[in-house]
């Protein structure tokens, strides 16, 4: 699987603040798959998934110290559309709209003179996975991106939106392992 963005405003460095904090909201998509193990309830070990995701991110640039960090899915959840396999049957099921309390972290990246940033800090989440007994026992993935060459029309200096990608991999504690990749564009607020 693969994931970029793109577009005229990306191409070329933009002119970027010194002092200023800035926050972008926007929206996103994306692509996990999965393989199950034994804790989920209803879900027989080695069924799996393929699921298309959307839902908001968040960021938060601080150019003072040229770093940006975020989330995907802590305003409002995510939503997925997905067809799992059924190990045992081979029946297909769909699943439309759901919503999740998954949340996939961005840690904190840092920001080059370029307008670009990218790291290896990023962190699936979900707290109803402890209260099933389950943990995460490995994590690794990477998120990136790149600012606006236009500024925002709030006259702060700041580029007016951010666009990049986000990808990982996670395995857990009843041996359930899946791996994700996804979009996103958000605006300066």
């Amino acid at each position: 699987m693969g994931a970029f963005v793109d577009g005229p405003e990306l191409r070329t460095a933009p002119t970027l603040p010194t002092t200023l904090t800035a926050r972008y909201e926007g929206n996103g998509s994306g692509v996990s798959v999965t393989r199950y193990g034994n804790g989920f309830t209803g879900i027989t070990p080695g069924s799996t998934d393929i699921t298309e995701y959307t839902g908001r991110v968040n960021l938060t640039a601080n150019f003072a110290d040229n770093t940006i960090s975020g989330c995907f899915g802590c305003l409002g959840g995510i939503l997925y559309t997905a067809r799992t396999h059924e190990s045992a049957t081979g029946e297909i099921t769909a699943f439309e709209n759901e919503s999740t309390d998954y949340q996939i972290r961005l840690g904190a990246a840092q920001i080059e003179q370029d307008g670009t940033f990218r790291t290896k800090d990023v962190t699936l989440s979900n707290p109803n996975l402890r209260q099933a007994g389950l943990a995460f026992t490995s994590q690794s993935g990477s998120w990136g991106g790149k600012f606006s060459n236009i500024p925002a029309p709030d006259n702060t200096g700041a580029p007016r939106l951010a666009a990049g990608t986000f990808g990982g991999k996670a395995a857990y504690s009843d041996g359930t392992a899946g791996a994700y990749i996804g979009i996103f564009a958000a605006d300066k607020q």
